[in-house]
């Protein structure tokens, strides 16, 4: 086992939550201790350590996302420090609002510091609201009862949205695209050009939105 490991480590075949399912085989199965293990497949005691617990403390659910590529495996090491029976909730809440390797990290830490369930709800419906007052955003109750929640899902997203663009508007004032080498303007320029389709797009949709408000408030 540790041979057919050595012939594709480096990323050159074994992911690793094979990895760490190679490592527990060779731990429970052989009854290797871990400073064996390490030696074997010549890592350290930690990375055997941390592989262990990835498959040994998480849970089912996230084990199989993680598999089929639903979650990253990143998100897999953020949550396998909750509990077992809240993993796959952050997990699916992470993957749903689509948060940064960075966000699902505070997140974790946000759901492990919630004084109760309701609060720990409010963050797995409201995570962009939560982690903008954490950056010290726009503060506003984690839920309005006014709403269902799939609008409220909407207001943070509106909320994080607004907040991303004042920062991305502050960037590009500061930028000086003159200055740019050819390598630097070959690597931004497709992400800007992606930029502005994807900010025209928005703006048609909040148009067509605000429209169909008015129309329904009957002010046309």
């Amino acid at each position: 086992m540790a041979v057919v490991y050595g012939l594709n480590r480096d990323g050159r075949g074994m992911s690793d939550f094979e990895q760490a399912l190679v490592v527990r085989t060779l731990c429970r199965e052989h009854r290797l201790s871990q400073v064996e293990v390490a030696e074997l497949l010549s890592h350290h005691k930690s990375w055997v350590s941390r592989r262990l617990s990835l498959v040994e403390q998480l849970d089912e659910q996230v084990q199989q996302d993680l598999r089929v590529g639903l979650i990253s495996l990143t998100v897999a090491r953020e949550v396998v420090r909750l509990p077992r029976g809240n993993q796959a909730e952050v997990a699916q809440s992470i993957s749903r609002h689509a948060l940064t390797s960075r966000e699902a990290t505070q997140l974790v830490t946000l759901f492990e510091k919630a004084a109760d369930r309701a609060e720990q709800q409010a963050l797995l419906e409201q995570p962009d609201e939560a982690l903008s007052r954490l950056r010290g955003g726009p503060s506003l109750p984690p839920h309005d009862l006014r709403l269902s929640a799939e609008l409220n899902r909407l207001r943070g997203r509106v909320v994080s949205t607004a907040e991303s663009s004042s920062q991305l508007s502050l960037e590009l004032s500061r930028a000086r695209p003159a200055t740019w080498s050819e390598v630097e303007r070959s690597v931004l320029t497709p992400l800007l050009a992606g930029s502005r389709r994807s900010s025209v797009e928005l703006a048609d949709l909040v148009e067509a939105t605000l429209d169909a408000l008015e129309v329904g408030d009957g002010r046309r």
